[in-house]
């Protein structure tokens, strides 16, 4: 049955609802958007709702129970969740749903279930004009759309502003939204951030969108550099923003590994970005059908190498990223080979 069957189902048998939302104990340091918009549908018909982010009791016996998911190799703490109430409450339906399903219409978000929270997360924009075939976004979402304002969208007691778009550069309204967001972070002073958090599209960014960038005045401008094919965009876009006066320690690049690349090709592009003062963050590819995270092994690479990799992000970067720092970038442009340059100690 689905979620909205289910609801009106229930709903004809009682006069009122008591909504649990769940979101597993996973990783992810973000609040669970899709749940905030399903509350927000909820308390417009009426309907109470809860949320809990651990496995607890919750504070009312709930007539349904919404439990949220991420990406598949997460599924452990899903399944965890829903045996959890499960077992509490066995005459509830739970319904489970997740980050990519598009259950319902775009709404305002229920932030009033996490007072604590000061950004508001939003699409600008659904699907992407590109067909990587490491990503499920065009499988998911084939067909590219993209909303003309986020002002609804966004809550005028958040500080931060957050986009979860996959390609927000492809939009048409993109020099609109960047102008509504440079009023908006000058009204608000600042204090006020702007954070594109899956990446911008180094091959859509010109000297105009460069400087719409520089205003905003963002803490960190994310892009990624997936293939050593990309190599010129990559360059041509990093300097586009150094030359409008954005530090180039202050962008960081999204640098995928452990897919069709060889472990020299990844090594040629952490140098690229270390070369302009950037800062490489490497993305280990992970299937989409994975049920358990890093287990896939490319056949270029090895699993002694891809642990070095994950040692050196450890112990000779930043929270998990590679800075352009002097001793560093000398570590790297000198070495002959990646195993050499993840090495902890140096070569004798």
């Amino acid at each position: 049955m689905e979620f909205t069957e289910l609801i009106k189902d229930l709903s004809g048998k009682k006069d009122h609802l008591h909504c649990l939302l769940v979101q597993p104990s996973y990783y992810s340091t973000y609040p669970p958007l899709g749940l905030l918009k399903i509350s927000t549908l909820l308390k417009s018909q009426g309907y109470t709702t809860e949320l809990v982010t651990q496995l607890e009791h919750p504070q009312r016996e709930p007539d349904v129970i919404l439990v949220t998911s991420l990406f598949t190799y997460s599924w452990a703490k899903v399944k965890e969740a829903v045996d959890f109430y499960r077992t509490m409450y066995p005459s509830k339906p739970i319904v489970v749903g997740g980050i990519y399903a598009s259950l319902l219409p775009e709404q305002c978000p229920d932030y009033s279930l996490i007072p604590d929270w000061n950004a508001s997360i939003l699409f600008s924009s659904r699907g992407c004009i590109r067909r990587c075939p490491f990503c499920v976004v065009w499988k998911i979402e084939p067909e590219y759309k993209a909303t003309i304002s986020i002002e609804h969208l966004v809550n005028p007691s958040h500080d931060k502003i957050i986009f979860w778009d996959n390609n927000f550069l492809a939009s048409p309204y993109k020099f609109d939204i960047l102008d509504y967001l440079i009023t908006y972070r000058n009204e608000k002073g600042k204090r006020c951030e702007v954070d594109f958090n899956q990446g911008l599209d180094a091959r859509l960014i010109t000297e105009p969108i460069a400087e719409k960038i520089k205003q905003l005045k963002m803490p960190l401008v994310r892009l990624a550099y997936d293939k050593i094919q990309d190599r010129p965009y990559l360059m041509s876009a990093i300097g586009m923003l150094k030359a409008v006066g954005v530090s180039p320690k202050d962008i960081l690049v999204y640098t995928l590994y452990n897919y069709k690349d060889t472990p020299e090709d990844f090594l040629r592009r952490l140098n690229d970005i270390m070369s302009l003062g950037a800062v490489a963050y490497p993305m280990r590819y992970q299937p989409v059908d994975a049920l358990e995270k890093d287990t896939y092994i490319a056949p270029n690479w090895s699993v002694e190498l891809l642990e070095m990799v994950a040692k050196a992000r450890r112990m000779l970067g930043t929270h998990g990223a590679f800075p352009s720092y002097e001793g560093l970038v000398k570590k790297f442009g000198n070495a002959k080979n990646l195993e050499e340059a993840m090495s902890l100690r140096e070569a004798v």
